[in-house]
């Protein structure tokens, strides 16, 4: 019964991950702007090569490279370009019937099937695993978080885990050892924050879990006795051990980086970002990079949130091992998540199992008691209504080509960079478009989110250009960026990405001029004026690419 509980659920799985592929002949199957970058390291590393010459020395995607070494060593075996496009496809996929079978693990051993099978239900149909990790993301993400969840998994199960050597118990040794080696992956992966999100998640746990096995331990053995047994119920060696190698990497790094930046300024900084309020103007503080609001809560567990919060109400009124390891594991992530709201996706693991909880509590208390029928048309909406809205969520996710995922009018604008432009040339557009730029129309973009990065100075330079009515002007812009082409695009005035985010306060306020040159492309209304010509307008006119005249 439950294997076949398991196949309908790995198959409706399959379903949402790949509805999205089918909404428009023209729309593109990443849907991320860093899925494009890792499909696009993956291809050159297949072809041999590593970053390009121009790329900064410093580039945090120099060696912290995602899915790209994984999809490259796969699209390999499938042959070659065309099947790194299949790869980037199944991969997501696959991953998500990874961490349901993780997640029915975990929830059938720490607690019973039932548990085990909400918890696979609600890893495939929660929004921030069924579509913001595994559904045509080629990010960091879907693989970190199977990682994170791996390492605490590792760090829980392996309590009281007992193997000698002789007389020695190496036991919580080498368990200390594989969380470490997870923590290396991780910062491969994603610097590292990967390995700091971990560590969180096992402190919480010990100093947490320790206060928590206190009291509810028998109020009749000495104190002494309850607090011994309450660290050992934690795992507090291992956890020691993974404390001291951290601690001796911080600082070995530090000292290594002599004449660059330590590692204690970069989680400093890293710090004052996740600190920045999202309004500062002084500042540049992505959207990732915001604090978390009610509204992304909402958007991430949406119904989810009734059984997570009877979940975390069964947890208290009858607390477990399990049911606090998790429990802490999911108030540190929202605790963290305040200063960035990325991170509340790592709190999605702990959600799972928090919910599957509560779903559990709930299907056994519709058979109990009065009111049955009610009780059972209750549940029973709920998780119907569950699978109706992932559904259509999944169903319509970037179905109108935003700024995530290019439609076919960009992937045609981006196909006349690549065939009609020379390889050497540099293009000014928004830092959305960056990894587009560098992917599908493989020419260097002057911004984007990483690999060439972003200043102020461009960011507010890109922005100028929108409101600029002399074309000599743009000219200069260009120049003095050593750019070839710009682009202006009719949805840099919708989305919630444009140009305005990074404008000056003083020009942001204001409406851009009837006669800008942005203006006058998109309208059809310019074609060529002291330097500047139109090169490129797709047939709705909703994208335009200018480049510099021939002198």
């Amino acid at each position: 019964m439950n294997i076949l509980a398991l196949a309908i659920l790995a198959a409706f799985l399959a379903f949402l991950r790949s509805l999205h592929l089918f909404n428009n002949s023209g729309h593109y199957y990443l849907l991320t702007p860093d899925s494009y970058f890792f499909h696009w390291l993956a291809e050159r590393i297949m072809n041999g090569q590593g970053l390009p010459p121009d790329a900064p020395a410093d580039a945090i995607y120099a060696l912290h490279s995602g899915l790209a070494y994984p999809l490259a060593y796969l699209g390999s075996l499938a042959d070659g370009e065309s099947g790194l496009d299949l790869v980037c496809k199944i991969l997501p996929i696959v991953l998500g019937l990874i961490g349901m079978v993780i997640f029915y693990f975990i929830g059938a051993r720490i607690f019973n099937r039932g548990v085990g099978l909400f918890a696979a239900f609600t890893w495939v149909t929660m929004m921030h695993t069924s579509l913001v990790t595994t559904a045509g993301f080629i990010d960091r993400d879907a693989l970190s978080m199977l990682l994170i969840t791996g390492g605490a998994a590792l760090f829980y199960f392996s309590c009281g885990w007992r193997y000698k050597v002789g007389r020695w118990d190496i036991g919580w040794l080498l368990v200390g050892i594989g969380i470490v080696a997870i923590e290396a992956i991780l910062y491969l992966e994603w610097v590292f924050i990967g390995p700091v999100l971990l560590f969180a998640i096992l402190t919480a746990n010990v100093i947490g879990g320790s206060i928590a096995q206190y009291v509810v331990l028998d109020k009749g053995k000495k104190v002494w006795r309850r607090i011994r047994q309450a660290v050992e119920n934690v795992n507090w060696r291992s956890f020691s051990l993974v404390f001291l190698i951290n601690m001796i990497v911080l600082i070995v790094g530090s000292a290594l980086s002599a004449g660059g930046e330590s590692i204690f300024a970069s989680l400093g900084n890293l710090a004052e970002a996740l600190g920045a309020k999202a309004d500062e103007t002084a500042g540049i503080v992505a959207t990732e990079m915001q604090r978390v609001t009610l509204g992304d809560i909402l958007a991430g567990y949406h119904l989810f949130l009734i059984p997570l919060i009877v979940g975390i109400v069964q947890v208290i009124k009858n607390p477990t091992r399990g049911g606090i390891f998790f429990l802490c594991w999911f108030v540190v992530i929202l605790v963290l998540s305040v200063f960035s709201k990325r991170v509340l996706l790592y709190a999605a693991p702990a959600a799972v199992v928090l919910s599957a909880i509560g779903l559990a509590f709930l299907w056994d208390w519709m058979s109990s008691g009065g009111v049955k029928f009610l009780k059972k048309t209750g549940v029973v909406a709920l998780i119907g209504l569950i699978l109706i809205l992932s559904t259509a969520v999944a169903a319509t996710v970037d179905s109108a080509g935003t700024t995530t995922s290019p439609d076919a009018d960009w992937q045609e604008a981006m196909a006349y960079l690549r065939t009609q432009t020379p390889e050497e040339s540099k293009i000014m557009a928004l830092w959305s478009y960056g990894y587009w730029i560098l992917d599908l129309g493989e020419r260097r973009p002057l911004t984007d989110n990483g690999l060439y990065d972003y200043t102020r100075e461009k960011l507010e330079d890109t922005a100028l250009t929108y409101h600029i009515t002399d074309p000599e002007e743009i000219v200069q812009l260009l120049l003095k960026h050593g750019c070839d082409y710009l682009i202006f695009a009719e949805q840099d005035f919708l989305s919630e990405t444009t140009y305005i985010g990074w404008d000056t306060e003083e020009r942001g306020k204001k409406a851009l001029p009837e006669d800008a040159i942005s203006v006058r492309s998109l309208a059809g209304d310019f074609t060529s004026e002291n330097g500047l010509a139109v090169r490129y307008r797709d047939a709705d006119g909703g994208i335009v690419i200018l480049g510099l005249e021939e002198q």
